[in-house]
């Protein structure tokens, strides 16, 4: 089994997310924890504008065609689609505003970080190779801008760095200002008001302050400390535009229950702890507004926030506990789990679902191929499939891409 250590030098980013990731960011409201920042990522929501016009790409188109995949044994299915030009894992996967998703960087089959691009057309299930980004990176986070570009933060967790990039799906890559300090495992939440929270992570050490990317002038000021350090945490964007931090790896690398908000207009404060400790976990804004966490390392619970009151509450356990998992919001409101680690099996090819009305859990027909450090992006809701890309098997690095249908 993993250590504390280990994931937080090799694993600490987001899927989102938008959430991203990020989770990453993680997405349909999935993690950037960064990374993922489309749809409504576990790390904060879509704010992205106008529809934008075509990609740049240079390169040859990859094609490929639906079929179903993976044995049917309970709600949704899979299928597969055409697989990236390369494999890649702790990338970010970004819903553009024409329906357009725009893969990252990540780390290549040998696990060296990459500055690569490509552009998924959900209607054409095909890749293209798009203008490589100027900095090689893993772990980093993407946001999606209101005006239909992507920022690009940090990452490259053996050496934090601080550079920023912005792509711009008309006229390719651009640097912008660089952070204060060096961070990866930090979070990048799109704000109401356009600007862009990147909080924790580590860098010399973990982490408790933040910074504000500013579209207009590209460059970044500070937001402030926050009351806690977080790294390997999850944000999530509220419905009254505050940001949700929760957990993460503490000022002593242990996970901690510690979660605060930030105001755009009054900073940080904190709000009742969660009932658990966790990192490596997934925060997702509901449609009623409350935020579903979920799991962490070696854990296989959820709890809900309230922000009308400020409390948490129960959402049941998995049936199985699992980490650098990402959790995607559909259209009906229900939560997707894909894949992840888990310290008894391995990569997951598990599939769980959250059903709001009924503060309950249920299986979904499984994946083709287990993963984790995987991206899934919601493609919208004229579409409401959720695409999954790469990600680390159990023989290492994958390239491959799935569709899930809920």
């Amino acid at each position: 089994m993993r250590t504390l250590t280990i994931l937080l030098m090799t694993g600490a980013m987001a899927c989102s997310s938008d959430g991203g990731k990020a989770g990453s960011g993680s997405t349909g409201d999935t993690s950037t924890t960064g990374d993922e920042t489309t749809g409504d990522e576990t790390t904060g929501d879509d704010t992205t504008g106008d529809e934008t016009t075509g990609d740049d790409t240079t390169g040859d188109e990859t094609t490929g065609t639906d079929t179903t995949g993976g044995p049917s044994t309970g709600e949704g299915g899979w299928g597969t689609t055409a697989s990236l030009p390369g494999v890649r894992t702790l990338h970010t996967a970004t819903r553009l505003p024409n329906g357009s998703v725009v893969v990252v960087a990540g780390a290549d089959d040998g696990d060296l970080p990459s500055t690569s691009t490509f552009s998924y057309d959900p209607g054409q299930g095909t890749w293209s190779t798009v203008a490589p980004a100027f900095k090689a990176r893993e772990g980093h986070t993407a946001s999606a801008l209101a005006d239909g570009r992507v920022l690009i933060t940090g990452g490259n967790p053996t050496s934090p760095t601080a550079h920023a990039e912005v792509y711009d799906p008309k006229s390719g890559w651009s640097e912008v200002g660089a952070m204060a300090e060096g961070r990866a495992g930090h979070t990048a939440t799109a704000l109401v008001d356009g600007r862009v929270l990147i909080a924790g992570g580590f860098g010399n050490g973990n982490l408790s302050s933040s910074e504000l990317f500013v579209p207009n002038t590209g460059e970044f000021s500070d937001g402030g400390d926050m009351i806690s350090i977080h790294s390997a945490h999850a944000a999530t964007l509220l419905k009254d535009g505050r940001a949700l931090i929760t957990g993460g790896a503490g000022g002593t690398g242990d996970a901690t229950a510690d979660a605060e908000v930030f105001d755009p207009e009054a900073g940080w404060s904190t709000v009742e702890d969660m009932t658990t400790a966790r990192f490596r976990h997934t925060a997702t804004t509901l449609l009623d507004g409350k935020v579903l966490v979920v799991g962490g390392f070696n854990e296989d619970t959820a709890e809900l926030y309230d922000p009308v009151t400020g409390s948490w509450s129960a959402a049941g356990t998995l049936e199985a506990g699992r980490y650098n998992h990402t959790a995607t919001r559909v259209l009906d409101g229900r939560v997707v789990l894909i894949g992840g680690y888990n310290g008894d099996e391995f990569k997951l090819a598990r599939i769980e679902v959250y059903q709001p009305d009924t503060n309950s859990w249920i299986t979904a027909a499984e994946m083709p191929t287990a993963r984790e450090e995987h991206t899934a992006t919601w493609l919208g809701d004229k579409d409401d499939r959720i695409l999954v890309v790469g990600g680390r098997g159990p023989t290492g690095n994958v390239g491959d891409a799935l569709i899930f249908t809920p």
